[in-house]
């Protein structure tokens, strides 16, 4: 006897800042969503980073969990979707939490992530958001290029597309950042066998010389360059920042003894015809 498994599926690790529209805007294109809802804090009524999609048949579930590349745990009334962590978020909350997943669902919107460090005897507090990478979340992510300092560009050293796909990255950002923010290449999953790798580091550092910035790899995983990363973006916005303040000193009109006598005598003139 079969087991029914039902079109129900619970979504773990979503972004905070997740509406039930992007929700439903994100599983919609797997099949027909008779319900999508967030899982609130009954205490403050903000999502706690869970959520439930129920579609029309189990055909339509299961279509979901093959595309969102999704592990299946069975439970009593439905099924989970978390999706492996694979890039920028990965990178993120080892930075951020010291810690690493095998198991995260993609980016929905956007999350964020502080932590403050010390550089050159003084303590930066960073503020680190992490964009969604799917087609479907661009209008949204780009409203955050405007405000941004620095921008990192990560690509999967195991998948070509990922990298191809940086030079997209680019024209948004020249089309939507400011003209002069930091940005640093990164590589992920270097840790990876060579025989799984599909763009060489060479390649990475040609793109990233091309554009004249920064290149790392990395690897979440073993927290390979990591820190380096975020410690060197960090350096060059503060640098740039130093740069500018000291570019934009405020220029005085300086008034010499004849220009000073001269006014003298005007304000005389003027106080005398007006007494």
């Amino acid at each position: 006897m079969s087991q029914r498994m039902g079109t129900k599926l619970f979504i773990s690790r979503l972004s905070f800042f997740t509406t039930t529209e992007q929700l439903k805007d994100l599983f919609s294109p797997f099949g027909v969503i008779t319900e999508a809802n967030l899982v609130l804090d009954p205490r403050t009524r903000r999502p706690k980073g869970f959520g439930f999609v129920s579609y029309e048949s189990e055909i339509q579930a299961e279509k979901a969990i093959k595309a969102m590349n999704g592990r299946l745990y069975p439970t009593r009334r439905n099924r989970s979707i978390i999706v492996d962590c694979v890039g920028k978020s990965c990178i993120l909350l080892r930075f951020s939490d010291g810690s690493f997943t095998t198991s995260f669902i993609t980016t929905i919107g956007i999350d964020f992530k502080i932590r403050t460090i010390e550089m050159d005897g003084k303590r930066i507090k960073l503020q680190i958001w992490d964009t969604a990478g799917q087609e479907r979340f661009r209008t949204i992510t780009t409203a955050y290029y405007r405000g941004a300092m620095g921008i990192l560009l990560v690509y999967d050293v195991t998948d070509e597309s990922s990298f191809n796909n940086i030079r997209n990255w680019i024209r948004n950002i020249e089309q939507h950042a400011s003209d002069n923010v930091n940005k640093i290449l990164v590589g992920n999953k270097a840790d990876m066998d060579e025989s799984k790798r599909a763009v060489p580091t060479s390649k990475g550092q040609a793109l990233a010389d091309e554009y004249g910035i920064k290149f790392f790899e990395t690897s979440a995983k073993t927290n390979l360059n990591v820190e380096e990363v975020f410690f060197s973006i960090a350096k060059d916005i503060k640098q740039r920042l130093a740069d500018t303040d000291t570019k934009a000193e405020p220029a005085g009109i300086k008034i010499n003894q004849q220009d000073q006598a001269a006014g003298a005598g005007q304000a005389a003139q003027k106080s005398a015809c007006c007494g």
